[in-house]
C-alpha cells in the first residue's frame, strides 16, 4: 500500500516540445509534493494523520465513519473509470470517424477535376490537415484507454484492501460484542447465585434454634420419615457457597478476558485497522489525482497538438501554412479561366436560330381521358348530337357482342354481372364509345357485365326511354283489356316519341326480339325479356314510391315485343 505510483503505472514515451515535462518527470515531481502532505489542515487538538486515527479510536463511531469514507473514495474511483473509459470511446470515434471522412473525400476527389486548380490544391491539404487531426484523437484515445486501464488496476487493488480491513474490522467488533455479553452473563449468574447463598445463610440462623427440640420427637414418631428428610440448613447453605464461588471464579475469568480483548481492540487491533483504512483512503485519493492530472496533462497536449497542426508555428523558417491561409491561397477566377481553356477546344459552334414549335399529337386514348365525352347520366338526344350517331353506340356494340359471344347464354340479361367490372366498362364507355373494343377475351369472359353495363346506361339516362311525359300513357294503354284498342292507343303513341328515343327504342326491341328467338337455349322468352326491362325503360326517376306496381311496366314491354312489326312499322326519321 505505501509503493509508490511510478512503479504501479509505466510512463508513456511521447515526445513533447522542449519546457513540457515528460511523464516521468511530472510523476515524480507530483508523488514528490503528494509526500509532503502528511496532514490535513482543518484537524485541530492532533494535525497529524496519526492524530486522527487516535481520536477515532476514541470514538464509537470511528471504524463506521472511516469505513464510510473509504467506500466513497472507491465510488469516486469507480466513476473515474468509467468516465475514462467512455470518453476513450468518444474520442476514438471522433478520431475514426474523422479518417473515414477524410479517406471517402480524398477517394471522391481523385475520381473528379476537383484536384485541379488552386481549389484542388487547398483542398487537399485541408483534408491532409483533418486527417491528422484525426490521427492525433485516435492515438489520444489510446492514451486514455491505458490511464484507464492503470486507474481500474489501482481501484481493484484498493478496493481489496478496504474490503478485507472491513471484514477483519467486523470480525474484531464481533469477537468484542461476544466478550462483553458473555460477561454481563457471568456477571448475572454470580449475582443470583450470591443472593441465593445469602438467603441460605439467613435461613440457616433461623432454623437452627426450632428444629433443635423437634428434631428427636419425629424421628421417633415416625421412624421411616428418616430416609426422606430434605436437606439440613448447612448443607444447603454449602452447597449455595460452592455454586456462588464457582460462578465467581466463572465471573472473574470472563471479567479478564473481556477486559484483555478490550484493551487489544482499542489500543492494537482498532488503531491497526484504522490507520490501514485511513491510508486506503489516502493512497486512493492520491491516486485518483495523479490519474487525472495525467489525464489532463495529455488533454491539453492533445488540444496543443490539433492547434499546431490547424496553424503551425514554422520556428525553423518553414512556410508550411495554416488553415485559414489555406482558404486564401484559393483563387476561383484563375481555376475557372484554367478549366474554361482546357475543356473549350472540345466543343461545338452553338445554333443561335430560332427552334420551330413541334405540337404534340395526342393519341386517342389519351385524348378521350383528357376531354371525355360522358354518356351515362346525360341526355340522349344531346349525346346522339353531340355525337353525330343515330343510335347510341353503347347500344350497338354491347347488341354486337351479346349477340356474337352470348346469345345462348342461360339467363342473359336476368343475371347480374360484376359491379367492379361493370364500373370500368361504364368508365371506358364514359371516355369515348367509339375507342371501345369489347371482341377481346378480357372483355367477353363474363357476358353479364356487358348486359350489365347496357342495363345500367338506359338505368341512368336522366329520364326514361319511353320520356317522363308518356310512360304512365304507355302504362294505361298496356292495362285497356281490349287488344285492339290497346295496339291502336300505343301505335298513337309511338307516332309521339322523340326520333332519337324512336331510333333506339326499335334497335334494341329488334335486338331483344333475337335474343327472344334462342329462348330454348338461353331460357329468355319475351314475358322474361319484359320483366329485365319494363322497369328499366318506364319508371320514372323522380318516383320514389317503392310500392309502385312493376307488372304493367313489364307488360308494356312484352306487348311491343309481341306486336313489334306493327308497332315499329314506320321508318325512323334522322
Amino acid at each position: 500500500m505505501s509503493a509508490t505510483y511510478e512503479s504501479q503505472y509505466p510512463q508513456d514515451d511521447h515526445n513533447y516540445p522542449e519546457g513540457v515535462p515528460s511523464d516521468s518527470e511530472y510523476s515524480q515531481e507530483f508523488h514528490n509534493q503528494s509526500i509532503e502532505r502528511d496532514h490535513y489542515p482543518d484537524i485541530t487538538h492532533e494535525e497529524t494523520l496519526d492524530g486522527l486515527v487516535e481520536m477515532l479510536a476514541n470514538l464509537d463511531c470511528g471504524l463506521p465513519l472511516l469505513l464510510d469514507k473509504t467506500k466513497l473514495c472507491m465510488l469516486s474511483y469507480k466513476d473515474l473509470v468509467l468516465f475514462l473509459k467512455k470518453r476513450a470511446m468518444l474520442e476514438e470515434e471522433y478520431g475514426k470517424g474523422m479518417l473515414k471522412l477524410t479517406q471517402q473525400i480524398a477517394k471522391s476527389a481523385e475520381k473528379s477535376d476537383i484536384k485541379v486548380g488552386t481549389f484542388g490544391d487547398s483542398w487537399g491539404n485541408f483534408i491532409k490537415y483533418h486527417e491528422a487531426i484525426g490521427e492525433n484523437r485516435v492515438k489520444f484515445a489510446s492514451t486514455i484507454n491505458e490511464v484507464g486501464d492503470n486507474l481500474s488496476a489501482a481501484y481493484k487493488e484498493h478496493e481489496k484492501s478496504r474490503r478485507q480491513l472491513k471484514e477483519n474490522g467486523l470480525k474484531l467488533q464481533k469477537h468484542l460484542h461476544e466478550a462483553e455479553s458473555n460477561l454481563e452473563k457471568a456477571k448475572i449468574k454470580y449475582s443470583m447465585q450470591s443472593e441465593e447463598w445469602e438467603h441460605a445463610i439467613l435461613k440457616k440462623g433461623s432454623d437452627s434454634i426450632r428444629q433443635k427440640g423437634t428434631s428427636i420427637t419425629k424421628s421417633v414418631a415416625k421412624p421411616m420419615n428418616i430416609f426422606k428428610q430434605n436437606k439440613s440448613s448447612d448443607q444447603v447453605e454449602e452447597d449455595a457457597r460452592q455454586k456462588a464461588n464457582t460462578y465467581n471464579e466463572n465471573y472473574k475469568s470472563q471479567l479478564a478476558y473481556t477486559n484483555k480483548t478490550r484493551h487489544e481492540y482499542h489500543t492494537v487491533e482498532l488503531p491497526r485497522i484504522l490507520k490501514s483504512l485511513k491510508d486506503v483512503a489516502y493512497e486512493a485519493v492520491i491516486s485518483i489525482q495523479y490519474h487525472l492530472a495525467k489525464y489532463a496533462f495529455h488533454l491539453e497536449s492533445t488540444i496543443l497538438e490539433d492547434g499546431i497542426i490547424i496553424a503551425p508555428l514554422n520556428e525553423d523558417g518553414g512556410s508550411v501554412p495554416d488553415l485559414r491561409s489555406l482558404v486564401d491561397q484559393i483563387d476561383s477566377e484563375a481555376d475557372l479561366k484554367d478549366y474554361i481553356r482546357k475543356r473549350s477546344t472540345s466543343g461545338n459552334r452553338v445554333e443561335k436560330s430560332e427552334i420551330p414549335y413541334n405540337e404534340y399529337a395526342l393519341s386517342a386514348a389519351a385524348n378521350s381521358i383528357i376531354n371525355p365525352r360522358n354518356i351515362f347520366g346525360v341526355d340522349l338526344a344531346y349525346q346522339l348530337d353531340r355525337d353525330h350517331e343515330p343510335i347510341p353506340p353503347i347500344l350497338l356494340k354491347c347488341a354486337e357482342a351479346i349477340e356474337r359471344f352470348g346469345i345462348n347464354s342461360t339467363g342473359i340479361y336476368r343475371i347480374s354481372g360484376t359491379i367492379i367490372q361493370i364500373q370500368k366498362f361504364r368508365t371506358l364507355f364514359n371516355r369515348d364509345s367509339s375507342q371501345v373494343d369489347l371482341s377481346s377475351d378480357d372483355k367477353i369472359g363474363d357476358i353479364n357485365n356487358i348486359t350489365g353495363v347496357l342495363k345500367l346506361y338506359f338505368r341512368e339516362l336522366p329520364e326514361p326511354l319511353f320520356t317522363a311525359s308518356m310512360a304512365n300513357e304507355f302504362i294505361n294503354a298496356a292495362m285497356v283489356m281490349d287488344e285492339m284498342q290497346c295496339l291502336s292507343t300505343m301505335s298513337q303513341l309511338m307516332n309521339y316519341l322523340p326520333p332519337p328515343n324512336y331510333r333506339t327504342m326499335r334497335y334494341l326491341f329488334a335486338h331483344l326480339l333475337r335474343i327472344q328467338a334462342n329462348q330454348a337455349r338461353n331460357m329468355m322468352s319475351i314475358q322474361n325479356l319484359a320483366i329485365v326491362f319494363g322497369p328499366t325503360l318506364l319508371a320514372n326517376r323522380q318516383d320514389k314510391d317503392i310500392n309502385v306496381d312493376m307488372s304493367y311496366q313489364s307488360k308494356v314491354v312484352e306487348v311491343m315485343l309481341e306486336n313489334f312489326q306493327y308497332l315499329f312499322a314506320r321508318e325512323p326519321t334522322h
